[in-house]
């Protein structure tokens, strides 16, 4: 996640989260227009959740972290594996405004088992 100047995912990678998960924190340097793809695998494809445009997440007051309203229907298989894809130029350093790499099968979530 260095690479993509993400300082910190919430929640963390690899950790089990509740069905219907809300939201994703995410905090960055500087936020552009592209996209948050969320994925489910079945073990051998990627299936999409949910998209959304650095547009439609709210960034809170200290001007680096992005919260990202997750559609109740997202998270919404027991025990299922979620990566989380974010778009090259999803975010711009915060000193040159220059587009930074995108971050792509480094986050991953998994659903509870109830």
């Amino acid at each position: 996640m260095i690479m993509a100047r993400i300082n910190s995912v919430d929640p963390p990678n690899g950790i089990i989260i509740l069905l219907e998960k809300e939201f994703l924190k995410i905090n960055y340097d500087s936020l552009s227009n592209r996209n948050i793809t969320i994925y489910l695998f079945n073990g051998t494809d990627y299936v999409i959740c949910q998209t959304t445009s650095g547009q439609f997440c709210s960034i809170e007051s200290d001007n680096k972290t992005v919260f990202l309203n997750v559609l109740s229907s997202t998270f919404n298989i027991q025990n299922g594996e979620y990566h989380i894809s974010i778009s090259s130029n999803f975010i711009k350093s915060n000193n040159s405004n220059d587009p930074m790499v995108g971050l792509y099968n480094k986050w991953i979530l998994y659903t509870d088992i109830y």
